[in-house]
């Protein structure tokens, strides 16, 4: 793959946290549908909707850079954030202006 195709799967993994997918959707309509049978178990669905999304963000910070191979936006084991618009290590940029 070129650094262009691996820079847009970064770009593609970046903006998926915010889109919902199957598993998210199954998840928040059963938590939707305990409430009717169990209430107290409807916050369990929270929180597998929260450590999913968060599966989803980590995976796009430690998505590996092109260039270099390390993690694109943060080493972190636990990471809060995921990256800035260039690769922490070489400094490729994520959205490269082309030359005209």
């Amino acid at each position: 793959m070129s650094y262009s195709e691996e820079l847009e799967e970064i770009k593609k993994l970046r903006r998926r946290i915010i889109y919902p997918d199957a598993l998210l959707i199954i998840l928040w309509a059963a938590g939707y549908g305990v409430t009717f049978v169990y209430a107290p178990l409807a916050p369990l669905f929270g929180v597998a909707i929260g450590i999913h999304i968060y599966k989803k963000f980590k995976k796009a910070a430690h998505a590996p850079c092109p260039q270099c191979g390390e993690p694109f936006g943060t080493t972190a084991k636990w990471p809060i954030g995921f990256g800035t618009l260039e690769c922490q290590n070489c400094n490729l940029e994520l959205y490269q202006s082309k030359k005209v």
